[in-house]
């Protein structure tokens, strides 16, 4: 999110407990700051009694984009390594 490279951690675009979905389309990399905040806000949304269906609807929405352009990213990569091994 903030373009750092150092000291990253794996972040479930959509939480683990909610899918229990490990796969790499469903991962990215996040500074540690960034993996806080971003925690941070799933919990705040998913703590707010009663829950907000608007708020959850764009929260999803703007992380199933994410994961879009993750899958994109690593498709790109994977021929990217396929023509360089060729």
């Amino acid at each position: 999110m903030c373009g750092g490279g150092q000291h990253l951690q794996v972040h479930h675009i959509i939480p683990f407990r909610l899918t229990r979905d490990n796969s790499q389309t469903n991962l990215i990399p996040l500074c540690r700051a960034c993996h806080k905040r971003v925690e941070a806000v799933f919990h705040d949304v998913e703590a707010v009694d009663p829950p907000l269906p608007v708020t959850k609807l764009v929260l999803f929405c703007s992380v199933n984009a994410r994961r879009t352009v993750t899958l994109h990213l690593l498709k790109r990569s994977a021929h990217a390594g396929q023509r360089t091994a060729a």
